[in-house]
C-alpha cells in the first residue's frame, strides 16, 4: 500500500503493551511469490468527543480564472471540542507586526500536491499525526503525488493554535493553468485521526485562455524604444518565489514609460517613473543581426526576468533573488542575418531594484545592446528620416499563447490586419506620417492602440562639424 493501512481499532489498559501480527490465510504456497511484508506498525490515538474541529465555510473569490492565474480560497474553521488542536506546514507567512499575513497563503500549482511529486521537484508536506488541516480537491483533475492524497492533494495547516471556542481563517491558492473546467470540494482532517468533513462546498470553477494583453513595439516623439511600466497585482511570496512561468506574475495598473534600450538600470530602493517595490517593466523591440549565427543573450535583474527572442524563451531568470552570476542569467539561440522581435519582462518585489539585458555576437567577447531595426537600417534625425524607410512593427505574447495578428491604420478608420506579430511595411516617400497599430493574441487578448509619429524627408541636408581639441599636450 502506498499509505498506512488500517488495521481497526483497539482499547488498550494503561501501561500495557500491543504487538501486530500478520498471517497468509490463502494457504498458497511460497513459490506463487505471493509474500506480504510489513516493517513498522503506527499506533494512533482516537479521536475523543475532547477534539471537534468544524468546518464553518469555503469561500472562492470567483469562479473564472484564467489560465496562469491564482484561485484564492478562504476555510474558516472553529473549535468545537475541549482540546488545544495544532496545524503544521504549509501554513500562512507571518506579518511584520507580528501574526498571520493571510494574503502571503500557501499556493500549489494544480499539478502539485502536498505529498511532493514523485521526482522530488515539488515541496512536499508530509503527514503529522494528530495536526489539523483543511483540505481542496478537484474532481476532475488528479495531480501525480507521491503517494495517495486521498483524492485531497492540496491541504494547508491551521496558522496557529486554536483553542477551544475560537475561529480561525485559513487562506490557500491554487494556480490553474489548463483550461476547462474543475469542481472542487473541500474538507478537515486530522491527520492519520480521521475526517471532520469530506466533500463540502462543491463549487465549479471555469478556467478560461490566459488573460494577459501582448505587448507591441513602442517608441517616444523621438523613436527611442520604450519600456512599459505596470504594477505588480496580488501574489504570494511564496509562489513568486518558485514559479517560472511569466503568465503567473499578475500585471496591475498600467503607470507609464520610459525610453530604454536595455541598458542595466540600479534603481536602488527606488524604481522607474516614481515607483518603489511590487512593479512590473515589459518591453518589446525590433532589432537587427548583420551575421547569422548563435547569439548569446543575458538578463541582470533583482528580481525575476525573462527574454525571448522570435517567441522562444532564452532567459529564464525568475524567483525572488539579487543580480545572479551570468552562467544562470544567459541563453543562446541562432538567428538568421535580418530583423528579430525581442521581449522583455521584469519584476520587482522589495529591496533593491536592477534590470537589463544585452547580447553577444558570435566571435564576440562583450555583450552591447541589440540594434534598433524600427526604419530598416535607415537614417534619420530624431524623428525624421532621411532615406526612405522600411518599417518594421511587431509584438510578443511574453510566454502566453502567441501572436494571431495585428492591426494597423494609416488614417484611423481604415484598418488592415496582417498574421502573426511581425509587420513590414514598404518604403515610404516623403511626407508627414502617423501609424496606429494593435496586437491580438491567440486568445483574444488585445493591447491597447498605439500610435506611432515621424517624418520622411531625404532632402535633409545633414551638417557636421570637427572640432579641433583645445588644452595641453597629452601623453600616451
Amino acid at each position: 500500500a502506498e499509505e498506512w493501512v488500517d488495521l481497526g481499532s483497539y482499547s488498550f489498559s494503561a501501561g500495557t503493551d500491543g504487538a501486530v501480527e500478520l498471517r497468509d490465510l490463502t494457504g498458497e504456497p511460497y513459490s506463487q511469490r505471493k509474500v506480504i511484508f510489513f516493517d513498522s506498525v503506527k499506533w494512533v490515538p482516537q479521536a475523543s468527543d475532547a477534539t471537534n474541529v468544524q468546518l464553518v465555510g469555503v469561500t472562492y473569490d470567483r469562479t473564472s480564472v484564467a489560465a496562469g492565474e491564482l484561485l484564492k480560497v478562504t476555510f474558516s474553521v472553529r473549535n468545537n471540542g475541549s482540546a488545544v488542536v495544532r496545524g503544521q506546514a504549509p501554513q500562512s507567512g507571518t506579518a511584520p507586526a507580528g501574526g498571520f499575513d493571510l494574503s502571503n497563503g500557501y499556493a500549489y500549482d494544480e499539478n502539485e500536491c502536498y505529498l511532493g511529486s514523485p521526482d522530488g521537484g515539488a515541496p512536499s508536506f508530509p503527514k503529522e499525526t494528530s495536526r489539523v488541516r483543511v483540505t481542496l480537491g478537484a474532481l476532475e483533475r488528479t495531480p501525480t503525488c507521491a503517494g495517495n492524497a486521498a483524492g485531497y492533494p492540496w491541504r494547508w495547516g491551521l496558522n496557529d493554535d486554536l483553542a477551544p471556542g475560537q475561529q480561525q481563517d485559513i487562506v490557500g491558492y491554487v494556480r490553474f493553468r489548463t483550461p476547462g473546467t474543475v469542481t472542487l470540494q473541500a474538507g478537515v482532517v486530522q491527520e492519520y485521526v480521521r475526517y471532520y468533513t469530506q466533500g463540502a462546498s462543491a463549487t465549479t470553477i471555469t478556467v478560461t485562455p490566459e488573460r494577459i494583453a501582448p505587448v507591441a513595439v513602442a517608441y517616444d516623439d523621438l523613436l527611442r524604444p520604450l519600456a512599459q511600466v505596470y504594477q505588480l497585482g496580488p501574489i504570494p511570496d511564496n509562489f513568486l518565489a518558485r514559479t517560472t512561468s511569466p503568465l503567473s506574475i499578475p500585471r496591475g495598473q498600467f503607470v507609464g514609460s520610459f525610453a530604454w534600450d536595455g541598458s542595466t538600470l540600479e534603481w536602488g530602493a527606488g524604481g522607474p517613473l516614481g515607483q518603489s517595490d511590487g512593479f512590473i517593466v515589459q518591453q518589446t523591440r525590433v532589432f537587427r543581426v548583420e551575421t547569422a549565427g548563435s547569439y548569446t543573450f543575458r538578463t541582470l535583474s533583482d528580481d525575476g526576468s525573462w527574454l525571448w527572442v522570435d517567441g522562444t524563451p532564452v532567459v529564464v531568470n525568475a524567483g525572488l533573488h539579487s543580480v545572479r552570476e551570468e552562467g544562470d542569467t544567459t541563453g543562446s539561440i541562432f538567428l538568421s542575418a535580418g530583423a528579430h522581435v525581442l521581449a522583455f519582462s521584469y519584476f520587482e518585489r522589495t529591496g533593491e531594484a536592477v534590470a537589463g539585458y544585452g547580447m553577444r555576437a558570435p566571435g564576440a567577447g562583450a555583450y552591447t545592446q541589440p540594434m534598433d531595426d524600427l526604419g530598416g537600417g535607415a537614417a534619420r534625425l530624431g524623428a525624421t528620416f532621411t532615406a526612405p524607410p522600411q518599417l518594421t512593427i511587431a509584438a510578443d505574447d511574453g510566454g502566453g499563447s502567441g501572436i494571431a495578428s495585428m492591426r494597423y491604420s494609416w488614417d484611423g478608420s481604415t484598418w488592415a490586419e496582417s498574421a502573426g506579430g511581425v509587420v513590414e511595411i514598404g518604403r515610404l516617400a516623403n511626407g508627414s506620417y502617423t501609424l496606429r497599430y494593435q496586437a491580438i493574441d491567440v486568445a483574444g487578448n488585445a493591447e491597447p492602440e498605439r500610435q506611432l509619429s515621424f517624418n520622411v524627408d531625404t532632402n535633409l541636408r545633414e551638417y557636421r562639424q570637427f572640432l579641433p581639441v583645445i588644452g595641453p599636450p597629452f601623453e600616451l
